[in-house]
């Protein structure tokens, strides 16, 4: 049987799911949280690139409101940096640190991170998957 970039992107989700719930394994719990959101179709994938750009508009509105200039980018840019700071290796991650890599995934997979010169990154990591499962295909 041979894996498929889906089927790498599923296992990571089933996983990071059990890890989260046995509460081990915080940083890679990241990771599969990662691969999972930039992998992931179907219903969930779809819904989860639609709360992505729903958020993203939003976050474009309130920073208007309250800034009198829009900056779409501010969620992905928060998150990046919570991201960077929880798995970095001073510091331990938390159970958030999971949650905040899925929505950096899946709004770097939705394109609307508000970064244009992010969109050649997005491609390479919409790669990940299927490199994962050539590489678990040949063992």
């Amino acid at each position: 049987m041979a894996l498929t970039a889906a089927g790498v992107a599923g296992l990571c989700l089933v996983f990071w799911l059990l890890f989260h719930w046995l509460g081990i394994f915080a940083k890679t719990c990241a990771f599969l949280a990662l691969v999972a959101a930039i992998g992931i179709g179907g219903f969930i994938g779809r819904a989860l690139v639609r709360v992505v750009a729903w958020l993203t508009q939003l976050t474009g509105t309130v920073t208007g409101w309250a800034l009198g200039v829009a900056i779409p980018a501010a969620l992905f840019l928060v998150l990046a940096a919570l991201l960077i700071h929880d798995l970095h290796p001073k510091k331990g991650a938390s159970r958030r640190t999971a949650y905040v890599a899925l929505a950096v995934g899946a709004l770097l997979v939705a394109g609307v991170t508000g970064i244009p010169a992010l969109a050649p990154l997005a491609s390479a990591l919409k790669s990940l998957p299927a490199n994962i499962a050539g590489f678990v295909n040949t063992l």
